[in-house]
């Protein structure tokens, strides 16, 4: 499994600073369309992801 984020460094934001981040960087490019693939924490993503569809 691989782990982007140190155990101690876990829920602090730092992985939904990063997925505004993309976003913002996205909508400046003019996408209207982010993939995100992942088998781990669906619930926390798909939350993010509705966010940035609304």
């Amino acid at each position: 499994m691989l782990h982007l984020c140190l155990p101690e460094h876990r829920r602090r934001g730092h992985v939904r600073a990063l997925i505004r981040w993309l976003e913002d960087e996205a909508r400046q490019l003019g996408y209207q369309e982010l993939y995100l693939k992942t088998e781990y924490s669906r619930n926390f993503y798909e939350q993010l992801v509705g966010k940035f569809l609304r």
